[in-house]
């Protein structure tokens, strides 16, 4: 099944903790039962803006996110496991996709189903499995993307990945039975991910993530090459850095997108909020 969901430095602002919602909320807010939110305000290089919203219950569960004209609702069992998420428009949810999420007898999930029905007994759809385990229920092979390209031939990426001491050490890519990367795992002392580089017969490609002293994320740095980047390229989206910032109660405050000049490409502010 081809995927229908699409998954920084300092701080510039003061965010208070927990502030009221200010009068740009969405008139919809009253329709939402919520315990805490986030606004996030997108600044664009070229100085335009525009907010999106995240609504949170009790349990610290995203169940709606707002923005950019659309919604997605997202629901739960009563165990907290991520079932189904409904998207639709900004103010017509009367229509819309739902994504049903499909588990195997570990609690692992293996897929999603999309229907527009409201009626769906999900133990009899006709689904295609993107995510496999292994015995100890580790992640050791999943679809990344599939279609149809220009020439009119299917395509599938897969993503397999090998463990050594319960993490990843290995990763290769594939297309259709071609591999076209791999890729290998680095960690720091505290086995949090430091780098992933990934090569093939013509090309690198690395990841590198930097924390703070909290072990939060605070910057991560994408290169590629041995070609070089023609003068007009604006973005590449292999060679770019992402960083983040956050406030007293490690809740992420900012976040910054620069290119491959190091140019600001985009700054995200967030503003916490209770009901």
């Amino acid at each position: 099944m081809k995927y229908i969901i699409p998954f920084l430095l300092v701080t510039l602002f003061l965010v208070c903790s927990f502030c009221e919602p200010d009068s740009s909320t969405p008139d919809l807010i009253q329709q939402i039962v919520f315990d805490h939110g986030v606004k996030i305000e997108t600044t664009f290089e070229n100085g335009h803006s525009r907010d999106s919203y995240e609504y949170y219950n009790d349990n610290d569960k995203l169940i709606e996110s707002v923005g950019y004209e659309y919604r997605s609702q997202l629901k739960y069992d009563s165990l907290g496991v991520l079932k189904e998420v409904f998207h639709c428009r900004m103010y017509n949810c009367e229509i819309g996709i739902r994504e049903l999420f499909i588990y195997d007898n570990s609690g692992n999930n293996i897929g999603s189903y999309a229907t527009t029905d409201s009626l769906v007994n999900i133990d009899t759809v006709s689904f295609t499995q993107t995510k496999y385990y292994n015995a100890l229920n580790q992640l050791v092979r999943e679809m990344t993307n599939s279609g149809t390209d220009v020439y009119g031939e299917d395509f599938e990426y897969w993503s397999h990945y090998n463990y050594e001491n319960d993490l990843i050490k290995i990763e290769f890519q594939t297309r259709n039975r071609d591999t076209i990367w791999t890729g290998s795992y680095s960690y720091n002392s505290r086995e949090l991910l430091e780098k992933i580089e990934y090569w093939n017969e013509e090309n690198y490609r690395f990841i590198t993530h930097r924390y703070n002293e909290n072990e939060k994320l605070v910057s991560k740095t994408l290169e590629s090459g041995p070609e070089e980047l023609a003068e007009n390229v604006a973005f590449h989206v292999n060679s770019n850095k992402y960083e983040f910032a956050y406030d007293s109660l490690g809740r992420k405050s900012e976040a910054k997108l620069f290119n491959h000049k190091d140019e600001l490409q985009w700054s995200k502010k967030y503003t916490y909020f209770k009901q």
